[in-house]
């Protein structure tokens, strides 16, 4: 079978870096950009002074990660890590108008494989999807996470597998 390939489709490597503060006017568009709101759990956009706040005391966070994907000299999406009591969430957005590239997948694969190597082996990595975010729910499970429970409005995806049946 002939694999089908889109024009769109990342065909370079994607580089990642930390966040720094001259990322902070970009991720807030891309956050209140409408087709990265309906994704989040809060679907409302961010006034500026609550976005700088927020953005200045999460790069100053040891528990938190930030990553911005690099694709072709431009930046193409945010990975966030946030350690937990059992382990870590993670939280990803595309740049609007980088979706349908794979940019999500590699952010995830990248990420995590930094993340991991960064903090050390903190498992399970947790991500909650909205349920109506397939996208999202793809590219996590092409990253090597699988559902592992649900919530009323979202799924609960985990990169720990659960342990095979006898």
């Amino acid at each position: 079978m002939r694999k089908r390939h889109t024009m769109n489709q990342v065909t370079e490597p994607m580089l990642l870096r930390p966040a720094e503060k001259n990322d902070m006017r970009a991720v807030f568009e891309w956050r209140n950009h409408p087709d990265s709101r309906k994704n989040f759990g809060n679907s409302e956009e961010i006034d500026w002074p609550s976005h700088q706040k927020w953005f200045t005391k999460k790069l100053a966070e040891e528990s938190t990660r930030i990553y911005i994907g690099i694709y072709k000299d431009d930046r193409a999406g945010i990975i966030r890590f946030e350690k937990t009591e059992k382990g870590a969430e993670v939280s990803v957005n595309v740049r609007p108008g980088y979706s349908g590239r794979g940019i999500g997948t590699m952010l995830i694969r990248k990420g995590t494989s930094t993340y991991l190597s960064d903090a050390g082996p903190l498992k399970p990595v947790v991500a909650r999807i909205n349920k109506d975010n397939h996208a999202s729910q793809r590219s996590f499970e092409k990253s090597g996470y699988v559902k592992v429970g649900e919530d009323k409005n979202q799924y609960i995806y985990s990169l720990e597998k659960p342990a095979k049946k006898p």
